[in-house]
Formats: structure tokens, C-alpha cells, sequence
């Protein structure tokens, strides 16, 4: 069926094109690109030139590979291994990688096409920038990670990446224009579910594991070709290139259908297997649309005589009925029969209106009340037997409900063969008991055998019970519905109460009024927070995010890095700190987890900056009781945000980049061109702010809609809480990298993989807060790991040379170790001298801008020019000409005097950035006022960051806060005054650290007033 199906695919979409088998040795992926790719170049290209190319690909761009994966995976070595071992291991995700990183490494782009029973799946990966080739690889999936290529055939050439096919040209963009998103729909399909049968590979729980990789898919086709017609149309839309127009094209279906095709006979009226309690209602060979369905119910297009008193028991053939559930002794005994095990694929839920005798798809906002008709269609698939279906259509307020089975193919015989998961006796098969036989069970006050005798004597007896599922399975299930259930509740609370104050307690607050709050955290935890996020000489982001769908509850997580160590990458490891599981939303719900937090733990309320996406209820809760934290919310949040807002006003997709483009930046290669979210103070965001929003006004009324939405409810958040000023006080480097929750992300990937695998059943309560407990846990063994040289985490040389006793680890005693191990929990970030050539260290000076890095190079580079760099000045006691160690050639001049006030040259760019540099601290201990220079800075930066409103106006000009639209009209577009090319350099000198002078002067003043005359910055 699948080879079919693929090759009914091929000659309508890829004609004069054939699957090319590979050897299925592991490194089929590899093998498939190599003859593709030999047939695209017309020369020979070897598996192994592939896979060395691959893999370099991968150490070039390791860090955007990286994102992929959990951030403590060698991603690097897995893809060698990989790449050079046939028959490794190796799931979808891996695959996913292996092709974006050959389209990247040869510029091509590559569509995946596979095929499965009755539908069609198609999948274009794209690289970033099209290469020497521009062209398209084409490559078959099978059910397995197989693949192999679809090359042309000999006597076909390699088309363009636009000649897919003479009829559907516009479904790949041609391979000079920007490949684009390109969206299907089924113009009679009424909103019902495709039937998607799994295939025999396939996981349970994993139906939405290709929504990760959703932004690097181009587009995805599904197709059930069962259900088209020849009458069927596909309508594309989307953005296309300028050639190729948005049109409507016909397109002959591969498989003939017969979705509606009654029994010949559908006058005489059938029954199944002849008994007449089970008239068949109709006979279809595939699913029944839900509308079809519900109208058959709502306007009771039967008889009385048609109508089920029960469900039937076994099917093995292809049958709709309707079933009375008032008769039912309990509604859910419908979905109970003797095949055994089902598997629920999904539950849909559907709103109609009456209309003359039609029922009309609407909104269920858009219904009156009391007119309106809400359907559920719930399908199922059958475990052993996969190609069988169960599909039950239920209507609100009516008792008669919609079952059919059907078959994707021929008809057989399905009997249930599987036990039951936990069976520990005889391997009998599984069948389901009835709910009405469980709650007779509950209800009965006789004893267990007493009431499995009564129960079956309901039933019928021997000669008259329907089936084995109208008496309860065995006298165990009995004892097991009898027996009081563990409250989870009070198995935490048991747990709690003998930790005690324990050093091991880690349930610390378990309150159930006014909603369930369970606060859970270490010792450790709560002290590594108060070590690193809390010291302004080195700190980093307080990340707390919610994550859902592990219950029914929320937890609350939280992060930070251990700064002591880093990872293979470089990076400061990701620590889980104390958490919260709660079954509220609201604030007041979130707000337990601050509060919780501080009450353990009392210094963890000078948390310095703390992350968090834009949830409303989250950032208010945290506001309340950290008011003095510096807030930070994630790029990727803020970006889906406004792209989905684009996307909802209907902007064109050109202004919709640029806008991106203007707002977020953009990075190519190594080049980064900057934003709005990278203005280096708040003068430098409202001049860039006037000039987009003009912009965007002017594009027309689309983009003026969402320039009204960008100013009321973005604008002010990306100037307090993601400029690069506050961006740059935490550890994101410098120029300071964009804040992202992906450490939170990946800390709840890591908790929600103590899920069960089956769907059905989530976490108790009980599961997660052990899941948060093993996770903490196994953190803290890799710290010891790391300690004495053993894990993956490598200590901080400074650090090390503090922990002298490392060195006899292996000969030390117990208690030695623990004072040790204790010794390192306690030490703190600013516990180690760094630079002790200077008066005043570091750590010691107490200032929070610059970031602690910059603060470090500063003082060590201070240093270097104290002895010998600094010369006086003839007759002029106040100035001193100091070393520059980044252009010798070009000193500089530092003013400075007795009470502490110190100015470098307008030159320095450290200076103009953060208030201080090498020049001004190696002038101020030479002249003996280094410690009233600290003191004044720390005042001014209290000063300015004593509230969050204040955090970006760090080095404002004096008159910032007096801009007003009049202002600002006149600096950019009425004032006429020239500007000299001097104080052109000057002004970018102190707006932009990274300005480089010797590049601007060779920029024409000319250019630059043009600039000004046309409202737009340069």
C-alpha cells in the first residue's frame, strides 16, 4: 500500500523521477545524499565526503546546533560517532539534524517525502542561504528511519528546485527566490479529523514530537486521498514568488474513492451476525464525517426498530450503528467490548446550528443560546490490530450516539491476545469490565465473593450473560475497588513530617487552603541562590517559568548557573533551584513561591535580576515580593508575541521581516545588524522608537494597526526589561546576547520525562515532587563529580586554587571531605582575590555596572599600566596622559581632582560605557583617591538604579527626561544646523561602545544630513 501510494505520488507531483534503494547499514541518510547529490553534479561523490562535510558543518556552527539539544549533551561527539559508525542508533530527531546540517554544508534544499497507507506527507528543509547549486534533493522515507533518493530516471535531467511538476509549479518556490510557507486545505473538508493510522514504529505519547522542529519545516501536506473526489480541489494560498500568482488547481486523486459508498442492499435491513438486538445502521469503508453523522441523530433519520438497546459486543466487519444510551445501565459502557485493548487518538468537539434541514459549522461564540449544538467525535484505533478503527459521535441533549468500525483494508477476524500491563498471573487476554459492573462493585456492602456471585447472577447467569465483561474479571478486582485508596495528600504530608528540619528536608510548605501549594527546595538550593544571584560583584539571571501538561497541577520551576563551574561549551552549567507545585493560575497562586522562598531563606529576597516570559500573573506575583529585582523577559517569547500579532493583522511578509528585522535585529554569519532591543541607553531607544514608528505608520493601515498595538503594549516593555543596558549587567557577554528561557525550557524537557508514556495517565502529585527531588538530587552529584575532577563540568581554576585540599582528596578521611565538601557549598563568588595590585579589588568595589567580566579585564588591565603608563603633564597638575593598550599609538588624557572626580578621554570606550576604565583607576591610585572614585560611582549608580524604571537610564544625557514630541521633531527634521565631521565622531563615540573611529571618518557629512532632513537616524 505504502509503495503505491508512492509511486501514485511520483508520477503526478516528480514525473521521470524513481526511488533508488541504499544500503540499510545505518548510514542510509548518508548514502542517500551522496547519490543524489551524484546525479545533481553529474560527477561522483563519495558517503565519506559527505559525512567529513557534515560533520564539519557541525563544528563550525556547533553553537546553533547546540540550541537543538540539552544543553549538557556533547552534540559534537554523538554526531561522529554517528556519523562514522554504520548501524548506530539513532531516533528522528537526530535525522532532522543530519539533513539541516547537509542543506546547510551544501546549499540545496532537501524535501522528505513519506508515504503511509493512504496519505501523503512532505517535508522541505531549506538552508539559511542557498549555495553555489540552488537546487532540490529529493529523498523517500520509509515507515522506519530508512531513507533512500528519489533520483530522475536516465533519461530525465535534474530540474530546478521550481520544477516539481508542470502542474503544481507554485508548491516549491523557484530556486532564486526566498523559499516560502505555503498552506493546503481540503475545500470540502468541514473541519473533520483525518483518521491518522499509526504505523508499527511509532511511540505512544509521541503524536506531537514534530511541533519541535516546526519553525525549520517550510511546509507539511496531509493528505487522506480516501476522501477526495474527482470533484475534490486543493486551494493554496500564501505568499509565492512575484512570478507565480495565488491560484486554484485541480489534482486527480491517487486512490479512487469510496468513502461514501453504502451496501447495495441498503434498503433491507441487516443485523451483525444476524442477531437482531444489533441492526446495522449503514455499512461505509471508511470514517463518516461528523456533521453526516450528528445530522442523522438531530433530525432522527431513523426508526425506533434501527436503534441498539446495547453496543455490540464484537464487530469484524465494516458497520455504523446507533445506539439508545437511556437504555445503558452507564453511557460509558459504549466504549467497553470484547476486542480488547484501544487506543484513544483524540477527542474533538464540534458547534452547529440548525439550518432548514442542514446542520451549519459555526463558532461557539457565535450560537444563541439555546439554539446551538455542540458535538464530541472521539476515534480510536485498535492496538494489536492497527488498521481497525472505533469512532463515537455524541450530540448534546440526545441519548442516541454514533459508533462505527471500519477496516483501512479487507476485512478479518480481530480477537484480543494481549493481557493486561500489570498481570502477574496466567497471560489471559484483556477485557475491559463495563462501568456499570465497577460501580456495582463499589456499591456493594457484601463481601467479595458475595458480590462477584450477585453481580453475576444480574448478568444472566451461564446460559443468558452477553459477555465477560457484564461480571467483574476476577475476585481481585474486587479486593482492589474495595480497598481505601492512598491519599497522595497525605502520603506528602507523611513524608514531610519525618524530614523534619532534617538537612535532607525538601518539602518545606504543603498548604491546601486556600488551593493546593506545595514548595519544595534543598538547603543548597536556596543558598546557591543566595551565592549567585544576589552578589552584585558576579551574579546571574533568577529564571523562574511555569510549566503545564504534567498533571493536574502547574510547577513552578526555577533556575540559575553555578557560576564555579562551566560545561564543554563554556558555559555556567544550569542548576534547578526551589520550585513550587500549585493548582492555580491567578497571582495570589504564583506569589506563594516568592514568598515561600523567603521565608526559608531570608537573603534570597536581594535577588539582583530575575527572568520570566510575559505572563501577566507571573511578572506581578514576582514584582510583589523581589521589588527590588531587575526584571528580564525572554527574546523568544517577546518575538513569537509580536510575529503572532503580524501574522493576526495580516501584514505583508516583507514588512513583517523588516518590522522583525527592526525591532529584535538580525545576525548574519558573523555580522550583526542591530535593533531596537540593542539601543545602549534610553536617549539612543526613544530617538530609534520615533523614527520605526513613523516608519511603520507610513507602510499603511495593517502596519499603522500594529504600530498602535507595538506603542501601547510592547514598547515599554522592551525598554525596561530586554534593553542591551540591563542586558549587559548579567553575565550575556558584551555586546550582551538576547535573554532566553531556554534553561527553564529545558528544565521542565528534563521533569516531563518522568512522565508515563501513556498520554492517558498524567503525574500524581506524589511523581512530580520526586521527579523535582531525583532531578535536584542528580544535579548535586555531578557538582561532586566536577569537584574532584570526574564529571562534565570543569571547576574555575580560581576556585580551584582556593580548594588547596583537593589535592589529598583521595587520602583524606570522611570528616575531612565533609569539611571540604561543606567548604565549597559556603564559598562565595567574591570569596577569591582576583587582582590584588590595586588598593581596592573587584570584588570589593561593590559596583553593579559594568558586569562583573568587563569589571575583572578593567582592573587587570589597570594593572598593567599603573607602574609605567602613566605620564604627567608640564605645568598642569590636574592631567595625566595614559597608556592606551588598544592603540598605543594614540594616548589618552584623564582629568582628575581631590574629592574623587575622574574623566577619561571622550576616545575611551570603556569610559563613555560604564563611567570607568584602566585610564581613570590607574590615575586614581596613583594619585591615591581610588577609594573616593569608588565611592562616588556607587553613589551615582544607586542613584540610578534604585527603581526598575531607572534601570536604562544608566549614563543618560541631562536632559533625557525633558524630550517631548516637539524636540524631537526638531533634532531630526526642522533644525537646518549642520554638524562638523568632529562632532558626528564624538556623538557616536559616546552612544556606542563598540564604534570604531578610524570607520566613521571615512562616512561623508553630506550622507549624514541627508539623514537628518528625511526624519531617520543614521
Amino acid at each position: 500500500m505504502t509503495k503505491r501510494v508512492c509511486d501514485e505520488f511520483l508520477s503526478i507531483y516528480l514525473p521521470n523521477y524513481e526511488v533508488s534503494p541504499v544500503p540499510g547499514d545505518g548510514l542510509c541518510i548518508l548514502h542517500s545524499f551522496a547519490k543524489a547529490l551524484t546525479h545533481l553534479k553529474g560527477q561522483a561523490v563519495a558517503t565519506i565526503e559527505v559525512g567529513q562535510r557534515m560533520v564539519r558543518e557541525f563544528q563550525e556552527n556547533i553553537e546553533k546546533y547546540s540550541s537543538f539539544t540539552n544543553e549538557n549533551v556533547d552534540i559534537l561527539a554523538q554526531i561522529t560517532e554517528i556519523a562514522n559508525s554504520p548501524l548506530s542508533n539513532y531516533d528522528a530527531d537526530t535525522t532532522d539534524l543530519f539533513f539541516h546540517a547537509l542543506a546547510e554544508a551544501y546549499g540545496v534544499n532537501i524535501v522528505i517525502i513519506q508515504c503511509d497507507e493512504n496519505k501523503a506527507v512532505t517535508m522541505t528543509i531549506s538552508p539559511d542561504s542557498c549555495g553555489p547549486y540552488g537546487l532540490t534533493l529529493y529523498f523517500f522515507r520509509c515507515i522506519s528511519l530508512h531513507f533512500d533518493p528519489i533520483i530522475p530516471t536516465r533519461d530525465n535531467s535534474a530540474p530546478s528546485m521550481g520544477n516539481v511538476s508542470e502542474g503544481v509549479e507554485s508548491l516549491v518556490a523557484s530556486s532564486d527566490e526566498v523559499p516560502v510557507p505555503i498552506h493546503i486545505d481540503l475545500v470540502e473538508s468541514d473541519n473533520d479529523e483525518q483518521e491518522m493510522p499509526p504505523t508499527k514504529k511509532r511511540k505512544e505519547g509521541d503524536e506531537n514530537d514534530h511541533d519541535a522542529n516546526e519553525d525549520n519545516i517550510l511546509f507539511e501536506i496531509y493528505r487522506n486521498f480516501d476522501k477526495m473526489s474527482d470533484d475534490d480541489e486543493i486551494e493554496i494560498t500564501g505568499f509565492v514568488p512575484p512570478s507565480i500568482e495565488s491560484q486554484v488547481i485541480q489534482v486527480e486523486p491517487l486512490i479512487q474513492s469510496d468513502n461514501n459508498v453504502q451496501s447495495k442492499n441498503a434498503s433491507e435491513k441487516k443485523f451483525l451476525d444476524s442477531n437482531p438486538n444489533f441492526p446495522i445502521w449503514r455499512t461505509f469503508n471508511s470514517h463518516v464525517e461528523t456533521e453526516k453523522a450528528a445530522s442523522w441523530i438531530v433530525f432522527k433519520q431513523y426508526q425506533e426498530s434501527e436503534l441498539c438497546s446495547f453496543n455490540p459486543q464484537l464487530c469484524n466487519q465494516n458497520a455504523c450503528f446507533l445506539v439508545d444510551t437511556a437504555k445503558l445501565p452507564h453511557q460509558r459502557d459504549i466504549l467497553c467490548d470484547l476486542h480488547g485493548k484501544w487506543k484513544h487518538t483524540n477527542t474533538k468537539h464540534f458547534t452547529y446550528r440548525k439550518r432548514n434541514q442542514f446542520l451549519e459549522s459555526t463558532k461557539h461564540e457565535e450560537c444563541m443560546v439555546g439554539h446551538n449544538i455542540s458535538v464530541q467525535r472521539a476515534t480510536y484505533y485498535h492496538k494489536e490490530h492497527k488498521d481497525f478503527h472505533k469512532v463515537v459521535v455524541t450530540v448534546s441533549t440526545f441519548p442516541v450516539v454514533f459508533l462505527q468500525y471500519y477496516f483501512d483494508g479487507q476485512e478479518h477476524l480481530v480477537i484480543p491476545t494481549e493481557p493486561h500491563g500489570n498481570t502477574k498471573g496466567p497471560k489471559t487476554p484483556f477485557i475491559r469490565t463495563k462501568p456499570s459492573v465497577v460501580d456495582k462493585i463499589r456499591s456493594s456492602k457484601a463481601t467479595p465473593k458475595q458480590t462477584q456471585i450477585n453481580i453475576y447472577d444480574e448478568a444472566g447467569g451461564f446460559l443468558n450473560m452477553l459477555g465477560p465483561n457484564y461480571i467483574p474479571r476476577n475476585r481481585h478486582q474486587i479486593y482492589n475497588h474495595k480497598s481505601p485508596k492512598t491519599d497522595e495528600i497525605v502520603e506528602l504530608m507523611d513524608v514531610q513530617k519525618k524530614e523534619g528540619r532534617t538537612s535532607a528536608r525538601f518539602i518545606r510548605e504543603l498548604q491546601l487552603v486556600p488551593e493546593l501549594s506545595v514548595f519544595v527546595s534543598s538547603s543548597q538550593q536556596l543558598k546557591d541562590v543566595e551565592r549567585f544571584c544576589t552578589k552584585t560583584m558576579k551574579f546571574c539571571v533568577f529564571g523562574v517559568d511555569a510549566t503545564y501538561n504534567m498533571g493536574k497541577f502547574l510547577v513552578t520551576a526555577t533556575t540559575y548557573r553555578h557560576l564555579m563551574f562551566l560545561t564543554k561549551e563554556g558555559v555556567h552549567p544550569v542548576m534547578l533551584g526551589p520550585s513550587l507545585v500549585h493548582s492555580g493560575k491567578s497571582e495570589e497562586s504564583y506569589q506563594m513561591l516568592p514568598m515561600f522562598m523567603i521565608k526559608e531563606h531570608q537573603p534570597t529576597k536581594d535577588v539582583i535580576v530575575r527572568g520570566n516570559d510575559s505572563e501577566t500573573a507571573l511578572r506581578n506575583a514576582l514584582s510583589d515580593y523581589l521589588p527590588n529585582a531587575l526584571e528580564m523577559l525572554c527574546d523568544l517569547h517577546m518575538k513569537r508575541n509580536v510575529e503572532a500579532k503580524l501574522i493576526e493583522l495580516a501584514v505583508l511578509q516583507e514588512r513583517k521581516t523588516e518590522i522583525m528585522k527592526d525591532i529584535f535585529g538580525r545576525t548574519i554569519g558573523n555580522d550583526r545588524e542591530s535593533g531596537l532591543v540593542d539601543c545602549v541607553d534610553l536617549n539612543r531607544f526613544e530617538i530609534e522608537c520615533e523614527g520605526l514608528l513613523a516608519k511603520w505608520s507610513s507602510w499603511g493601515e495593517k502596519a499603522h494597526k500594529f504600530r498602535q498595538y507595538f506603542q501601547t503594549n510592547k514598547m515599554n516593555d522592551i525598554r525596561n526589561c530586554m534593553s542591551a543596558e540591563l542586558r549587559k549587567l548579567t553575565v550575556l557577554g558584551y555586546p550582551p546576547k538576547p535573554y532566553t528561557q531556554n534553561a527553564n525550557e529545558c528544565v521542565n524537557s528534563v521533569l516531563k520525562r518522568g512522565t508515563p508514556p501513556e498520554t492517558t495517565r498524567k503525574m500524581s502529585l506524589k511523581e512530580v515532587v520526586q521527579s523535582l527531588r531525583a532531578m535536584n538530587d542528580a544535579q548535586q552529584k555531578e557538582v561532586e563529580l566536577s569537584l574532584i575532577g570526574n564529571g562534565n563540568w570543569k571547576l574555575i581554576p580560581t576556585y580551584k586554587n582556593a580548594l588547596k585540599e583537593l589535592s589529598n582528596y583521595s587520602i583524606m578521611l570522611p570528616q575531612q571531605r565533609s569539611r571540604l565538601q561543606q567548604k565549597f557549598n559556603n564559598m562565595e563568588v567574591n570569596g577569591i582575590n582576583h587582582m590584588s595590585s590595586l588598593s581596592v579589588s573587584p570584588e570589593d568595589c561593590g559596583l553593579i555596572n559594568p558586569p562583573f567580566s568587563v569589571l575583572r579585564e578593567i582592573f587587570a588591565d589597570a594593572v598593567k599600566i599603573k607602574d609605567n603608563g602613566i605620564l604627567l603633564v608640564p605645568g598642569v597638575q590636574t592631567v595625566r596622559i595614559a597608556q592606551n593598550l588598544q592603540e598605543p599609538t594614540k594616548p589618552l588624557t584623564v582629568t582628575f581632582s581631590e574629592n574623587g572626580v575622574v574623566k577619561c578621554d571622550r576616545l575611551c570606550q570603556r569610559f563613555t560605557a560604564y563611567k570607568i576604565c584602566e585610564h581613570t583607576l590607574a590615575v586614581c591610585e596613583k594619585e591615591g583617591v581610588l577609594k573616593k572614585f569608588i565611592e562616588n560611582l556607587k553613589k551615582r549608580q544607586k542613584k540610578r538604579y534604585n527603581t526598575l524604571s531607572n534601570i536604562v537610564n544608566v549614563d543618560k544625557n541631562k536632559n533625557t527626561g525633558k524630550k517631548s514630541t516637539k524636540s524631537t521633531s526638531k533634532r531630526w527634521g526642522a533644525s537646518s544646523k549642520k554638524i562638523t565631521q568632529a562632532e558626528l565622531v564624538d556623538a557616536l563615540a559616546m552612544t556606542d561602545p563598540c564604534f570604531q573611529q578610524s570607520n566613521n571618518k571615512q562616512q561623508p557629512i553630506q550622507e549624514i544630513d541627508q539623514s537628518r532632513k528625511n526624519g531617520k537616524p543614521k
